[in-house]
């Protein structure tokens, strides 16, 4: 992904750079720093910083056809806290 491009802050998820010899560490290995990406999406989407359909987009960017594991989390989750304020 291209700097600035994508939808919320996928814009700041490093893109892998299998090929390139000269490549940093983030760049070569980025599923290790998407477990904070997920972190800050979950907070904005609590936060309604963004909104569902951006929330699942940035993770099905980040993991795939997998990410369905956290659609059903966070809705879960969503409705915990609606339970607990009401």
């Amino acid at each position: 992904m291209t700097e600035g491009a994508g939808p919320g802050n996928l814009d700041r998820v490093p893109k892998p750079a299998d090929d390139d010899p000269n490549a940093t560490d983030k760049e070569q290995n980025p599923a290790k720093y998407y477990y904070q990406y997920m972190l800050d999406a979950c907070e904005k989407l609590f936060d309604a910083e963004i909104d569902q359909n951006t929330f699942e987009e940035q993770l099905r960017f980040m993991f795939g056809t997998k990410a369905y594991l956290l659609f059903t989390v966070d809705k879960v989750i969503s409705a915990l806290i609606k339970q607990v304020c009401a």
